[in-house]
């Protein structure tokens, strides 16, 4: 009996856990919102004064009041320290920068990856030691063919 009781338990946090991850998948960041999201990942958990320091240009309510509205959503993560409540974004960097590069390659480049690139490395930004790196990214790409 304890068993099948551990067992559902682990079964109502694990499908806790999947509708969470299930939205931070599906949402997509407004401009506002991708702006707390780097400030977290680069130093999470992190209060909304901490944010605040990074983000001076914006008000310190406004701040809050859209991570507020980013934790209703499932973007973060919400924890009590102390008197502190300590925010986590919950999508990794990498997955949202995935999906905002491919919405923009669809909308904007016809779905053209190499269209994309091209424009980038075209733009003049792009230095020598960058140049250097996706040379030897393309040689290893060629390499594994």
């Amino acid at each position: 009996m304890l068993v099948r009781q551990l067992s559902y338990i682990f079964v109502l946090v694990q499908s806790n856990h999947t509708t969470i991850m299930a939205k931070a998948h599906t949402f997509e960041p407004s401009d506002g919102e991708l702006e707390i999201l780097q400030v977290l990942w680069s130093c999470q958990p992190a209060s909304v004064k901490e944010v605040h320091e990074q983000l001076s240009h914006k008000h310190l309510n406004t701040i809050l009041v859209q991570m507020q509205r980013m934790e209703k959503k499932g973007m973060l993560t919400k924890e009590k320290r102390a008197k502190v409540q300590l925010y986590t974004a919950v999508a990794r960097k990498e997955d949202i920068q995935d999906r905002l590069t491919d919405k923009l390659v669809d909308k904007v480049f016809s779905g053209s990856a190499m269209q994309m690139v091209m424009r980038a490395l075209g733009a003049g930004k792009t230095s020598p030691e960058e140049l250097k790196e996706l040379q030897k990214w393309l040689d290893q790409q060629t390499d594994e063919s």
